[in-house]
């Protein structure tokens, strides 16, 4: 029985008890933090490592991406467009 099957053949009601439900206003998208020395960095959304270097010039439109940390690897959005 692989994966798929398991799932569907839990009743919808019992899996939604099992999975943690996102945040109210989680959309995926990466914030962007200054830190004590003034730079300023795109970070995971899940786990809150550094992803991209933000500069005063940066516009960045909705790049994919991928988490480095080793125990998170999640994907999740860059989107930096601020004037």
């Amino acid at each position: 029985m692989n994966m798929a099957d398991v799932i569907n053949s839990i009743e919808q009601d019992a899996f939604r008890r099992c999975v943690n439900q996102p945040e109210d206003g989680f959309d995926g998208i990466a914030t962007v933090k200054t830190f004590p020395d003034g730079s300023r960095w795109a970070v995971c959304p899940w786990c809150g490592k550094k992803a991209v270097k933000i500069l005063p010039e940066t516009r960045i439109f909705k790049m994919p991406y991928k988490c480095k940390n080793s125990k998170c690897r999640r994907d999740f959005t860059v989107h930096v467009w601020e004037v």
